[in-house]
């Protein structure tokens, strides 16, 4: 039994040293070259073994993240399989609000499969890609969001600026030799409205500098005051701040959906986008309500002991030598 489990585990490592090479190979190759090598030269169970390396490497590099760049960098791949489509996120479950997770999705609507597509996140953007009739080129087209992903993350600012997002995709589709407009279908933008709502809020768009510009906007909001921190009320929340945050995030949100958000043919009224949010706010009022009154018992708690531990330093110049 020792012996068997040994040699399946030889195996294992065998197959991931031998996708590792194929994946660095196939980074240094052009895309013509790369897209030929993926459909001509693997047969299914390898292009499903390359993907579950890209996966494990994904999660290696995770381990040496600290809290907080984890936290940042929580879009996680689905693994690849052609018998069990719970593998994949559909196009038609709800994903395409935004949430989910990265990796190879496929395009389905009314138990009918239309395709992969590639799927990939990073500081609340996540880019979608084209949806291809072959596997082979869904996976193409992830290695390329991953070399862009991970451009992103060694810029000097760690992609918290639009000309760094920007920059990388530009840099990697030119290196390619392909076009935005015909490699990314669309790129979500979202944001937390977790305090007020109980969820996020996701608007889509069909071209990168639209995203970025309302990616900009809505940064812009949240930090114009840092009301939260680790899921709780910091410092500086009270109410009626949390209050004026949500009328702009909430302005902001309609004006981008009715506006230049969502996908060409695909723009909703004002009035739709009105009546959504009013219906959410409605249906999570009472958490809202228990939530805020925690906010402000904590936000006591602290402050007592602020004033207790103030109390107790001695006052004068430090006492007598």
């Amino acid at each position: 039994m020792k012996a068997s489990c040994t040699a399946t585990r030889n195996r294992r490592c065998q197959r991931s040293s031998h996708a590792a090479r194929v994946y660095r190979c196939l980074q240094r190759m052009s895309s013509a070259a790369r897209q030929n090598a993926i459909r001509t030269c693997m047969k299914e169970p390898q292009r499903l073994a390359l993907e579950a390396y890209m996966v494990s490497a994904r999660k290696d590099a995770r381990k040496n993240l600290t809290p907080k760049a984890v936290l940042s960098r929580q879009q996680g791949v689905l693994a690849l399989s052609v018998s069990d489509g719970s593998h994949f996120a559909d196009a038609a479950s709800g994903d395409m609000h935004g949430g989910g997770r990265s990796g190879i999705c496929r395009s389905v609507a009314k138990g009918r499969l239309y395709g992969f597509y590639a799927k990939t996140g990073i500081m609340n953007l996540t880019f979608w890609g084209q949806i291809h009739r072959e596997l082979a080129d869904a996976i193409r087209d992830h290695i390329l969001l991953s070399k862009v992903l991970e451009r992103i993350r060694s810029s000097a600012s760690a992609g918290k600026s639009t000309s760094n997002v920007r920059d990388a995709m530009q840099s990697v589709l030119s290196e390619e030799g392909l076009d935005e407009g015909m490699f990314l279908r669309t790129v979500t933008v979202r944001f937390s409205a977790q305090h007020w709502l109980g969820r996020s809020l996701a608007v889509h768009f069909s071209k990168l500098e639209d995203a970025l510009s309302a990616w900009k906007r809505l940064r812009e909001v949240q930090d114009s005051a840092q009301l939260f921190a680790g899921g709780h009320g910091s410092a500086s929340y009270t109410f009626e701040a949390a209050q004026k945050q949500w009328c702009l995030l909430r302005q902001l949100f309609i004006e981008l959906q009715a506006g230049i958000g969502r996908r060409a043919g695909q723009r909703i009224m004002c009035k739709d986008a009105e009546s959504q949010l009013a219906a959410w706010e409605v249906a999570y009022n009472s958490t809202r309500a228990k939530k805020v009154a925690r906010f402000r018992l904590r936000q006591e708690r602290l402050l007592a002991a602020a004033a207790e531990e103030a109390s107790a330093v001695p006052g004068g110049g430090g006492g007598e030598l």
